[in-house]
């Protein structure tokens, strides 16, 4: 006497029911059913009684079953079911081998989104979780149970310690039950903007806290949880969303630069000030500090060679200024010594004079009295400048004292800029010359001499940086 191996499950309004199994005793039409219940407490229990169209019974069963209550990937149980089954007519009794059936019914749930991404990698930020406090997030759950969808709970909390960052708001439904769950995160609103002093100890040269939130869905005695968090790219728009200024893009944040003479540590570090706090940038500061560094070398190097030395040419310019206005100083300006490259004087007696030209008085140089011309046209020196300032991370923007909210440093598209000094040009003219060369690359309102945030004529001698910047 064996119990067949087919089992079938029968229908059930018992909520409690996970199945209803049954096998055929092959020497009758008596059947054996396993109901497979699942109690208040979430434990699972199995009874067991012999169905028989004929009287009185003929077989007995003495209950002998287990399961392993093991939970498969697919949310099934994996059972061993042992019946020990006694003919009553007959003159034995035969243990039934073991069956092996798949219930199902295993309390099971599983967030399927948002994706677990507590930890983002800046090598992933095609595929990570992007999110921000204005965005929507959709949490979905899939589960296996013998109950309603609306016996899922959730719960969302902080994930790093912070608890402003685990705070949420418009939750969808409002009892945060149910297989989906539409929220919005709430970080506190950010204080009004208050200049800094640039004090190196100010928390807002440090990169903001990412928003990270744990999401957890129970049922039952099952849960499952799922962490989010900001990225590099999305903690650093936060803080223009925080600023209540416009955000940027992902894909306009890229790994910061250099170009020509202004190498990626000339970006990342600002003199005076703490590195940058992140490894990524808007713009492209660099380029734009170079072409206005080569603009102020050419005004440098553009005065004009009138007679060339040797000539015997007495009393008459020798150099002159090229005919560009400079800023603030109203004339050209001449960049050139007397005697440049290499002044004797004993043999050169070359010196400057003026000249009147369209109403202005213009420096030049003139045959000092030998009637020789000894004097050569300064050409090809490159002068640097030092990068004071590029792109500002809204925090950082605030805690350096920028008194404009808007800057254009916190879009990379503004510098700020120092002369390093050239000889034979005084720091009003060097100034005003950086001046110029900037208003020549981004237009003559967008250049500002300044001495830290406030502004000045570019030949007063309290200027520290000039200021440029395109928009």
């Amino acid at each position: 006497m064996s119990i067949g191996n087919t089992f079938t499950t029968h229908a059930s309004t018992d909520n409690h029911v996970i199945g209803y199994k049954y096998s055929l005793l092959q020497r009758s039409l008596a059947s054996v059913y396993l109901e497979i219940k699942k109690s208040d407490t979430g434990e699972v229990v199995y009874t067991a009684s012999e169905w028989n169209p004929l009287s009185p019974p003929y077989f007995s069963w003495n209950g002998k079953y287990k399961s392993s209550d093991k939970c498969a990937p697919d949310g099934l149980y994996d059972t061993k079911l042992y019946l020990m089954v006694t003919e009553v007519t007959g003159p034995y009794a035969e243990t039934v081998e073991p069956q092996s059936i798949r219930i199902t019914g295993c309390d099971r749930v599983e967030i399927t989104a948002p994706p677990d991404n507590q930890d983002p990698l800046d090598a992933t930020f095609a595929t990570n979780f992007s999110f921000l406090s204005t965005s929507s997030i959709l949490a979905r759950a899939a589960y296996n149970f013998h109950g309603s969808a609306t016996d899922i709970a959730w719960e969302v909390t902080a994930a790093n310690g912070e608890l402003v960052s685990g705070r949420i708001r418009d939750a969808d439904p409002a009892d945060m039950r149910g297989q989906l769950l539409l929220f919005f995160p709430a970080p506190p609103e950010h204080p009004d903007y208050t200049p800094g002093t640039e004090n190196p100890s100010d928390i807002r040269y440090r990169r903001s806290t990412a928003l990270s939130y744990r999401i957890t869905a129970r049922l039952g005695n099952k849960s499952d949880a799922n962490t989010i968090t900001q990225d590099q790219k999305d903690t650093i728009i936060q803080e223009y969303v925080n600023h209540g200024i416009t955000e940027p893009t992902r894909t306009a944040l890229r790994e910061i630069q250099g170009f020509g003479d202004f190498t990626r540590d000339d970006v990342i570090n600002v003199p005076g000030s703490p590195r940058l706090a992140y490894s990524l940038i808007l713009g492209n500061p660099a380029q734009l500090a170079q072409a206005i560094q080569d603009e102020y070398n050419r005004l440098l190097s553009d005065d004009v060679q009138v007679v060339l030395p040797g000539s015997t040419v007495p009393n008459t310019v020798i150099v002159r200024p090229a005919p560009v206005n400079i800023n603030t100083i109203g004339t050209p300006v001449l960049d050139t010594p007397p005697c440049y490259p290499s002044p004797d004087i004993y043999s050169c007696d070359d010196t400057y004079g003026t000249i009147i030209e369209n109403g202005q008085e213009i420096d030049v140089i003139v045959d000092g009295g030998d009637g020789i011309a000894q004097t050569q046209v300064y050409r090809g020196t490159h002068f640097r400048l030092q990068l004071n300032s590029s792109w500002r991370n809204p925090e950082r923007n605030e805690a350096v004292g920028s008194t404009t909210p808007t800057s254009r440093h916190q879009y990379g598209d503004a510098v700020d800029l120092k002369i390093l000094g050239v000889p034979g040009v005084s720091k009003a003219e060097q100034n005003c010359i950086l001046k110029t060369a900037a208003q020549r690359i981004v237009g003559i309102s967008n250049v500002l001499a300044e001495e830290g945030s406030i502004p000045h004529p570019c030949n007063d001698n309290r200027v520290d940086h000039i200021h440029a910047e395109r928009n």
